[in-house]
């Protein structure tokens, strides 16, 4: 019984010392659900309500369709880890989309939402995606 005791507390505070969860990869997030712009401006000016209505759809093969309603404008994505860009490129005439179709710096990526600025070195313009 002696020698039982020891073999158990290890097994407690090794049980407890469990690596925390990695968070989830932009990619991971992206083409988990629908998205919608909740926030896109630009020197101040805010563009959200051009968005109105537009759903996003990211695909894990890195392409992008953009439905607003009427017409699919398709696109692609991609994302760089190493220096935490991400990449949109859409095919449309659209004011709106085109605005968007940049290289973006994700400040923050989550299952709700992600936030993105523009990767110049005195952001002007900022996107936010949330689920539709």
């Amino acid at each position: 019984m002696k020698h039982l005791l020891p073999i158990i507390l290890m097994a407690i505070v090794f049980s407890s010392c469990r690596k925390p969860a990695e968070p989830p990869t932009l990619t991971t997030v992206l083409i988990s659900k629908e998205w919608k712009v909740s926030l896109a401006k630009d020197y101040g000016v805010t563009y959200t309500s051009f968005y109105n209505g537009m759903k996003f759809t990211f695909t894990a093969d890195g392409k992008l369709k953009v439905n607003d309603g009427a017409t699919i404008h398709n696109g692609t994505w991609s994302e760089n880890p190493n220096d935490g860009t991400f990449t949109m490129d859409i095919s449309s005439s659209l004011f709106q989309l085109d605005f968007i179709s940049q290289q973006w710096k994700v400040t923050n990526a989550s299952l709700t939402g992600i936030n993105l600025v523009d990767d110049e070195i005195s952001t002007t313009q900022e996107l936010r995606f949330r689920n539709y």
